[in-house]
């Protein structure tokens, strides 16, 4: 029985499929870069690796979770080539360039997933508690927004404006001619909003709305700052109807 030693030699030494040394080289970055986010200094099986980051709440732990699947069979196919060299000096399996091509993925994935700002960076349409109504209603109409970030004469943020808040008022008093945005009740509810940093990578986001689903729980509106502070200036805002854009632009 070969040891990994000699097997790395025969890798080198041999002429060994293109293939099958990008494939290996591939799956041990990931490897490798589940020993650093474990922080491992001794040998634990692939697998182990797998659950222990799923069971704890590192910042790749949903997408892991969402992908152990394709991950532990990536393991699979490698053991595969290097149990075939272990017997005879020979591969059994040689991988194709589509198992190639998505494993490149998911190590880009894992070692660098990218972050909410990537996808929600934009210019977020706020008010200010002493506006008219009426004229921050029609640009809501205009921009087909559902919820609107408010802020009090020193820039500090209140609540968030919503389509319901608004029928709401209407509903008891349907003059907003004159009306305030403070005169409507605004949505202050933690429960319903949440702000996160910038660096949060989307599958974090993805993650929030997801457990909140399970739950049975709401959250509508995650709104992005520097570092997640309420009072720091807005960076994007993603609403839970937005989770489509992230199934959209990560690996499936």
């Amino acid at each position: 029985m070969a040891t990994k030693k000699e097997i790395k030699k025969y890798l080198i030494d041999v002429n060994t499929p293109e293939p099958i040394m990008k494939f290996l080289a591939l799956f041990n970055q990931i490897d490798k870069y589940f020993d650093k986010i474990l922080w491992l200094d001794v040998f634990l099986p692939y697998n182990e690796k797998i659950k222990r980051i799923i069971k704890w709440n590192y910042y790749i732990s949903w997408f892991v979770k969402l992908h152990q699947f394709q991950l532990k069979y990536f393991w699979e196919i490698r053991n595969q080539i290097t149990h075939g060299i272990q017997i005879d000096w020979h591969t059994y399996i040689q991988p194709t360039d589509y198992s190639i091509s998505q494993l490149e993925k998911y190590v880009k994935e894992i070692k660098a997933p990218p972050k909410c700002i990537d996808l929600f960076s934009k210019e977020v349409f706020t008010c200010h508690y002493d506006d008219n109504l009426r004229s921050v209603v029609k640009i809501m109409e205009q921009k087909n927004y559902s919820h609107v970030p408010v802020y009090n004469r020193d820039e500090r943020f209140v609540g968030l404006l919503s389509e319901s808040n608004i029928l709401s008022r209407l509903a008891n008093n349907n003059d907003i001619m004159w009306a305030k945005v403070g005169d409507v009740r605004f949505i202050t509810d933690n429960n319903y909003m949440r702000f996160i940093s910038k660096k949060v990578n989307v599958y974090e986001v993805d993650k929030i709305f997801a457990e909140k689903k399970e739950n049975n729980e709401q959250i509508w509106i995650l709104l992005i700052t520097e570092n997640g502070h309420r009072n720091e200036p807005l960076l994007g805002i993603i609403s839970a109807w937005d989770t489509a854009m992230i199934d959209n632009s990560v690996v499936h």
